[in-house]
């Protein structure tokens, strides 16, 4: 609520809220990952092979649709084998 007319508007930047994945059985999950730098995707690259647009792998992304895709920092990454999993529709 504004009291002066001429308040300038309030930026609000969309970004996925981090979240914990509460359906992981972490007793069965690994300890250590075992991901080389092969594992790891730029959105150029998921676009590549998604043959799509940069921009729409940014809306999935936002929209929590894209699954693997994790900020680090400002930069979105995308982990390769989560990916293909749900392409080749696995549960992963």
């Amino acid at each position: 609520m504004s009291t002066w007319p001429h308040d300038p508007p309030v930026r609000r930047w969309h970004r996925v809220p981090a979240t914990v994945d509460d359906d992981i059985d972490w007793k069965a999950a690994p300890t250590t990952a075992s991901f080389s730098a092969d594992d790891v995707m730029t959105v150029a690259e998921a676009a590549t092979l998604l043959r799509c647009s940069e921009r729409h792998i940014y809306n999935l992304v936002g929209r929590d649709e894209l699954p693997g895709a994790r900020y680090l920092g400002r930069n979105i990454i995308i982990v390769r084998p989560v990916l293909l999993d749900w392409l080749l529709g696995r549960d992963g």
